[in-house]
C-alpha cells in the first residue's frame, strides 16, 4: 500500500467549493477498487465549518500500487478548467495534474515506480 496526500486546486473556487469538490472526489475514489484507507486531510478549517478542521481541498488516500494507474486516470478527468491536483507520497515524489498535459502510458509508469519508490 502506498499513501498518498492529494489535493485539489481551483483559482476560480472558493474554500467552500474546493469543499464541496473534495468531497465529490473523495466519492469517487470510494469506487476505485484496492482503496485501503480514504479519509480528508486535517489542518485549516473552512469559516462557519462545525466539527473538526480539515484542509480545503485535502485527502490523505491508501491505495495499492497495482491501483495507482487507475488512479492517475481519475484524477487526469479531475484537471478540468481552472482544477490541477498535486500528489505527494511520504517518499517525496510529486505529481501535478493540469488540464493541459495528459499523461503517457510512460509517464504513468514512472510516476507509479516514484511514488511506490521507498525513502532512503
Amino acid at each position: 500500500m502506498v499513501k498518498l496526500r492529494i489535493t485539489l486546486h481551483d483559482s476560480e473556487a472558493d474554500d467552500e467549493q474546493l469543499d464541496r469538490l473534495a468531497l465529490s472526489l473523495i466519492r469517487q475514489l470510494r469506487d476505485l477498487e484496492a482503496i485501503e484507507s480514504l479519509e480528508r486531510e486535517a489542518g485549516k478549517a473552512i469559516d462557519r465549518s462545525k466539527g473538526d478542521p480539515i484542509t480545503v481541498g485535502g485527502v490523505i488516500l491508501g491505495i495499492a500500487v497495482a491501483a495507482i494507474p487507475n488512479l492517475i486516470s481519475l484524477l487526469q478527468q479531475w484537471t478540468v478548467g481552472n482544477r490541477t491536483i498535486k500528489v505527494e507520497a511520504p517518499n517525496g515524489a510529486k505529481a501535478e495534474f493540469t488540464p493541459d498535459h495528459r499523461y503517457s502510458k510512460e509517464e504513468i509508469a514512472e510516476l507509479v515506480r516514484s511514488l511506490n519508490r521507498v525513502k532512503q
